[in-house]
């Protein structure tokens, strides 16, 4: 029997239209240079690598004249210079390197290893035209003639802001931990360097360096970082290992023209599912570890069948010559939508000004030739706050993907103005969703794509799993092979090319009704989290119903806002949300889990249980979930801590979380989306730090606040 699943490049390329078929151009024009003093990256201590890059940065701020030798996209961009002609001088030291930017170089600026003062040096190299030195060279720089223009050694990131904050560039700074040293980028464009566990300060920066600032490097923590630079409006970018940008973001590109590839027919009795490569957005990894990386755009699966990789829509500004490397290679099966974020990482949740963001994003977008939008959002976010990319001419689509899991929103589409914003249905994740799981979830979704937008689905490919199989192009073979052949009762019709843009599935009017109405009409299902655990745990029943009355006590497995909430005579309740969390019979649990449940104190709180409930009305809940299963079963039990106590409102919430294990990062981050989370527990103790919590006081002072939630992970 003929296999029914189709599989598309492009993220539900019914639903987001057809594109004309163009040639990407094969080689980028001349870069215009004609020379570049070259020395090798790798053999430089750090100290000699941060002295190389703040002079990269000096020399390459009106035109590229120093590069950093080193391999992957790296040596493509080296190797087009070379076939253009550039004569490249072979520099055998730093002291090399330096001897013919010495006019350039006002001085050096001392800093020690190691310690705040580097990240002063970075940032006050552009703006004083120096080099930064640690103390281990003082010597050998004074001897090359280099007079101390600063001694950083004792200043930190605060006091280099507050005295020197009208001298930095607007629009734009970079958060660099100690360990990296030498951002030639920050040099190149008078950028504010910094590294911080502190929110507070954090989005101060962003603030003051804005409006809706960019903030390249990378944070101690992925969520607290997005999330700090979103409450400024701004936007984020890893790069802390990158370099070269400063000369990267000259180098000619010429116009940027991703591949297109025409349409095939519509059909009926099939599903359509599209697979899509996470962490396109990390400028770093496409620069030092992609291009060359069998696992990546070096396997040799590209081209046998079709996929779509994210690419970050800053390159067009920071690293054009990346872009239309990658377009120019594409295989004919393969397609490009953005990063998570548009301009940048950002949470479109925590956001004050998202119109002027996503007006922001429009020029990028045109520049970079994508038409398709990826975003993260905070776990309290929702498909609609999409809106304001949606709004513009530029993005046809936008792909939605929740911070924790990523397939949050179960395959979720919101429809604006004739555009889609498409949530993905499954996530291919080591330990959190397999190709066996997601072909059983395949199979389970109707044949209907003219009349049923369920027979659609996103697959979102984590980048960092399954190496020991070849990664995650191979695990995406492997998906492939198990999809399911279309039922026998559906077999398909001949139907036209879908061709031009079409919003919704290639239907009349009165097919396009008719999918609204579904979409408006159907009860949440038992998908996600609860189907990826079902070849798990043995035991699992999901549980749906209406409201009760107002007024009325619920009976077990009645609806409650978000989830569905039995209670027991005792007082004791059990989360049951109807989104796919499993509800754990306590006579007989599942491997792995010894207990769950969600107790209510119903002294402190008589109206409990009565419509109080929805309006925030609990006195205490606690969430006490023990397990030694792996990182999915831990995400499942958030998720019925958050459903369970998401009717309650914000300002009532609090959560307590504790944990034995080294997922606690991304645990907080989940919990902390329904409630600012108090972290507590063994192998956590940076975090505490990090994240400013109070420790054994807040756990006294948390369990006394209207609602708490205590997970232990083990």
């Amino acid at each position: 029997m003929a296999r029914r699943v189709r599989v598309f490049l492009v993220i539900l390329i019914a639903l987001c239209g057809a594109a004309r078929a163009a040639a990407p151009i094969k080689d980028p024009p001349p870069s215009g240079l004609h020379e570049l003093w070259v020395i090798p990256h790798d053999g430089l201590s750090p100290a000699e690598q941060a002295l190389a890059g703040t002079l990269e940065g000096l020399a390459n701020r009106r035109r590229p004249q120093v590069w950093l030798r080193a391999r992957s996209m790296y040596a493509v961009v080296e190797g087009q210079l070379r076939r253009e002609g550039v004569i490249l001088h072979e520099a055998a030291t730093v002291w090399d390197l330096l001897r013919p930017f010495r006019r350039q170089v006002r001085g050096m600026i001392v800093y020690r290893l190691g310690t705040p003062s580097l990240n002063v040096a970075t940032s006050l190299c552009g703006p004083l035209d120096a080099v930064a030195v640690d103390e281990s060279l003082l010597g050998r720089a004074r001897a090359a003639g280099l007079p101390v223009v600063l001694d950083a050694r004792g200043m930190d990131d605060r006091q280099t802001f507050a005295r020197y904050h009208a001298r930095f560039a607007h629009g734009v700074a970079v958060e660099q931990a100690l360990e990296k040293p030498g951002f030639d980028f920050a040099v190149a464009r008078n950028a504010f360097t910094f590294s911080t566990h502190d929110s507070a300060f954090r989005t101060q920066v962003a603030w003051a360096v804005g409006p809706q600032a960019v903030v390249y490097g990378w944070g101690p923590d992925e969520y607290v970082w997005i999330s700090d630079l979103s409450r400024a409006n701004a936007t984020g970018r890893p790069c802390d290992w990158a370099f070269n940008l400063s000369a990267l973001q000259r180098l000619p590109a010429g116009t940027l023209r991703r591949p297109r590839r025409p349409l095939p027919p519509m059909e009926d009795g099939v599903r359509y599912v599209a697979f899509v490569m996470t962490d396109g957005d990390n400028i770093q990894w496409l620069l030092s570890n992609f291009v060359d990386h069998p696992f990546y755009w070096a396997s040799p699966l590209r081209g046998t069948f079709p996929f779509t990789w994210e690419v970050s829509d800053l390159l067009p500004d920071v690293a054009p010559r990346v872009l239309q490397y990658l377009y120019a290679t594409a295989k004919g099966t393969e397609g490009f939508v953005t990063g998570a974020g548009a301009p940048g990482n950002t949470y479109l949740h925590f956001q004050t000004d998202p119109d002027v963001l996503a007006r922001q994003a429009g020029p990028l977008l045109r520049r970079a030739d994508l038409n398709i939008v990826s975003v993260a959002n905070a776990n309290a976010g929702t498909l609609e706050e999409t809106i304001p990319l949606l709004k513009r001419p530029e993005v046809d689509a936008v792909l939605y993907k929740a911070y924790a899991p990523y397939h949050r929103e179960k395959g979720r589409i919101f429809w604006y103005r004739g555009k889609p914003c498409v949530s993905y249905k499954f996530s291919l994740w080591e330990k959190v969703m397999g190709p066996e799981e997601i072909a059983r979830g395949v199979a389970a979704m109707p044949t209907s794509p003219r009349t049923d937008e369920n027979s659609y689905a996103l697959v979102n490919v984590h980048a960092w799993s399954y190496s020991s199989i070849g990664g995650p192009l191979e695990a995406t073979r492997r998906t492939i092979a198990l999809l399911p052949p279309a039922p026998a009762s559906s077999p398909p019709t001949n139907s036209s090319p879908c061709c031009g843009k079409t919003s919704r599935p290639a239907t009349r009017e009165h097919g396009r009704r008719h999918v609204r109405r579904a979409i408006l009409r159907r009860q949440p299902g038992p998908e996600g989290v609860a189907a990826a655990l079902h070849s798990q745990w043995r035991r699992a029943a999901v549980h749906r119903g209406r409201c009760g009355a107002d007024g009325e006590r619920p009976q077990p497995g009645l609806q409650m806002g978000d989830g569905s909430v039995g209670v027991e005579p005792q007082g004791e309740v059990i989360g049951r949300p109807v989104q796919g969390v499993l509800d754990m019979a306590q006579d007989a649990p599942p491997p792995g889990l010894r207990q769950q449940r969600v107790v209510a104190d119903a002294d402190a709180d008589p109206a409990f249980g009565q419509a109080g409930h929805q309006a925030g009305a609990l006195g205490a809940v606690v969430v006490h979930a023990h397990h030694q299963a792996q990182h999915l079963d831990g995400l499942a039990l958030l998720d019925a801590v958050a459903q369970v106590t998401r009717p309650i409102p914000e300002a009532a919430r609090r959560v307590q979380f504790g944990a034995l294990g080294d997922d606690v990062g991304l645990m907080a981050r989940v919990v902390g989306d329904f409630g600012e989370p108090v972290q507590h527990g063994r192998g956590i103790g940076h975090a505490v730090q990090q994240q400013r919590a109070l420790g054994d006081e807040a756990l006294a002072v948390a369990h006394g606040d209207a609602v708490v939630g205590h997970l232990s992970w083990a």
